[in-house]
């Protein structure tokens, strides 16, 4: 059990929009404010939930890639999560 906590662990870390806002030294807060959403919608983002279509627009001009680039990073991301 503590191996999959720790594997989890991991994987948050590497979230494409969390390694954005660590990069850019830019906080929950004001991430959530620049995609228009609450800091709880982000913070399920960045643990393993999937963004709409829209909000990954958003993310996607956030990150400056395309909106299939960021859909591509996303799923690959969310390849690594371990399975509950």
């Amino acid at each position: 059990m503590v191996d999959l906590v720790d594997r989890y662990r991991a994987a948050v870390m590497d979230c494409p929009l969390r390694v954005w806002r660590i990069e850019h030294g830019v906080s929950l807060t004001m991430a959530a404010r620049m995609l228009k959403v609450t800091t709880t919608t982000l913070t399920k983002w960045e643990h393993g939930g999937t963004p709409n279509t829209e909000h990954m627009g958003r993310i996607a001009r956030l990150l400056e890639v395309t909106l299939m680039e960021a859909c591509d990073k996303w799923a690959q991301w969310e390849s690594t999560l371990p399975a509950a």
